[in-house]
């Protein structure tokens, strides 16, 4: 769908999918999952790396929406000024460790959310958890930071 939406197309087949270049994905990534969703309105560090991992991983929208709610505001599911303020203003006051600290407990959360629901997904739990806490300071991902 995404691909189809990217091309402008209403169907992409089996060989149109296969035929996808490196290129392509990536300009479909940072379409679908940085710039439509504003993620330069963010300072860049590493919770906004969880952030983006978050909105490709669970849909841009939805990684916005808990953002929102973290951080105190309406959860709309856009990032505009009034977000990228509060999410500065919440970095400011709990420090970036402390916000990492936060924000990974959010995205378990979802998870967790996401298993109640849809009991089937909990095969999906240590992989979605190690995936949320990879990003938590002291991991390789937070040292590795340049």
């Amino acid at each position: 769908a995404v691909l189809a939406k990217h091309r402008n197309v209403s169907h992409i087949s089996g060989t149109q999918m296969a035929a996808l270049t490196l290129n392509e994905a990536v300009d479909i990534a940072f379409d679908t999952f940085y710039d439509a969703p504003n993620f330069d309105l963010l300072d860049w560090n590493q919770l906004t790396a969880s952030v983006l991992d978050f909105a490709y991983n669970a849909g841009p929208r939805q990684a916005v929406k808990s953002l929102q709610r973290m951080v105190g505001v309406a959860d709309d599911g856009e990032i505009g000024p009034y977000t990228a303020r509060a999410y500065a203003e919440y970095i400011d006051s709990h420090g970036l460790v402390g916000a990492a600290k936060e924000w990974a407990a959010v995205r378990r959360a979802f998870y967790d959310h996401i298993i109640a629901v849809r009991p089937v997904n909990a095969k999906y739990r240590n992989g979605w958890t190690n995936r949320a806490n990879s990003f938590l300071p002291g991991t390789a991902f937070w040292r590795g930071w340049a």
